[in-house]
């Protein structure tokens, strides 16, 4: 097995992993799947093989004669890496508004986009102006960046229970991504406002207790996308 470059699976596996360990895998969490009325617009972001479930939706609106806007944003190490090529051809004959966007991790930077994701790549999608300003506050890239710096900071333990993250450790992933400490506990304390808000939503949903139209604190219309 090759360790991945700043991966954090392939490393422990390559260097930490004793032979004769035991190791657990769980099944897929969450849901990935179309919801019961399909928006106007849809947004697939897929990567390597994980473009799977993503054929298989497209197909489906393919059978439902779906004439709404679709965008695919797929990442694939290089142009013969992507997988499907023939059969999203076919699909975009069946679906006029699919626009397929393959964007190459492994690619030279001047055959254009590469790299992974990054916000810049949206601004390449189909209405991209006008889902910026449906964002709250706009779709503002250097905070995203300073996010996405907080979050490479922390340790692999931090990010699975940011519980962890008191005083000290907050000084130290500022200091390692160049933010401030005020900077950390905003990220901190909307990742748990947005937990709180989900886990409140999973319970009333299990009860049947949804009430009509939108959540207080979440986007119009979220709930019936």
């Amino acid at each position: 097995i090759a360790a991945q470059d700043g991966g954090e699976v392939t490393p422990y596996i390559k260097h930490r992993l004793k032979a004769g360990a035991v190791v657990t895998l769980s099944a897929p969490q969450g849901e990935f799947r179309l919801p019961q009325q399909c928006p106007e617009q849809l947004l697939l972001i897929s990567a390597g093989s994980g473009i799977t479930p993503a054929m298989a939706m497209l197909r489906t609106l393919a059978d439902e004669q779906h004439n709404g806007e679709i965008a695919l944003l797929h990442y694939a190490r290089r142009a013969a890496d992507a997988l499907y090529a023939d059969q999203l051809q076919a699909l975009q004959a069946r679906l006029p508004g699919l626009r397929v966007i393959n964007i190459y991790t492994q690619a030279a930077s001047n055959t254009g986009p590469s790299g992974h994701f990054q916000p810049a790549h949206l601004k390449m999608l189909p209405g991209a102006g006008s889902l910026k300003k449906q964002m709250p506050g706009g779709l503002d890239e250097a905070a995203l960046r300073r996010q996405e710096a907080i979050i490479q900071s922390m340790t692999r333990d931090e990010r699975r229970r940011p519980g962890l993250i008191k005083a000290s450790r907050k000084k130290r992933i500022a200091a390692g991504s160049g933010t401030s400490v005020q900077d950390v506990n905003k990220l901190l304390k909307q990742f748990d406002q947005m937990n709180t808000m989900m886990k409140r939503v999973g319970k009333m949903s299990k009860k049947g207790q949804l009430p009509p139209g939108d959540l207080p604190g979440l986007p119009p219309g979220l709930l019936d996308r």
